[in-house]
């Protein structure tokens, strides 16, 4: 992820505007099988007060969720983990954590699980800049025009 990604990650997860003023910082559980990502991120959003909490895969994630039920907010994840794919895992969370927002990093080709994750109402910000067919019922779109 450089560097301008990462700055569109973070200015596109404050024009979101989901958290209100709060008596704790806004927790966010941070999702990613691509190591420097995942510190990027972290760092990044520390430094703007956010908790976060990192994982590596989705098994892993869910066991953090688990395990901080009342403290995260939001899931932010990339496309490219298998063993619990983003939208399998944004749903097993938020039976679990009712309030849980969901953003999905979408970075290749192929967008199946984004979009499958955009159906169940999860944020995508498309890093990729890649055009989808015209069939799709959620269009993915550049991380600086969130919708």
């Amino acid at each position: 992820m450089t560097a301008t990604d990462l700055n569109d990650v973070v200015r596109s997860l404050a024009s979101l505007e989901w958290f209100p003023e709060a008596s704790r910082p806004t927790g966010v559980l941070v999702v990613s099988t691509d190591l420097d990502t995942r510190l990027l991120l972290a760092h990044h959003l520390e430094n703007l007060g956010y908790c976060v909490w990192t994982a590596g895969c989705g098994s892993d994630a869910y066991q953090i969720g688990i395990e901080h039920p009342v403290a995260i907010d939001m899931l932010l994840c990339d496309e490219g983990f298998s063993d619990i794919p983003a939208p399998q895992l944004y749903t097993r969370l938020k039976t679990r954590l009712p309030g849980l927002r969901c953003c999905v990093i979408a970075t290749t080709k192929l967008h199946t699980r984004a979009n499958e994750a955009a159906r169940l109402g999860a944020v995508v910000l498309d890093l990729g800049g890649h055009v989808l067919p015209n069939g799709e019922p959620h269009d993915l779109v550049p991380a600086v025009n969130v919708w």
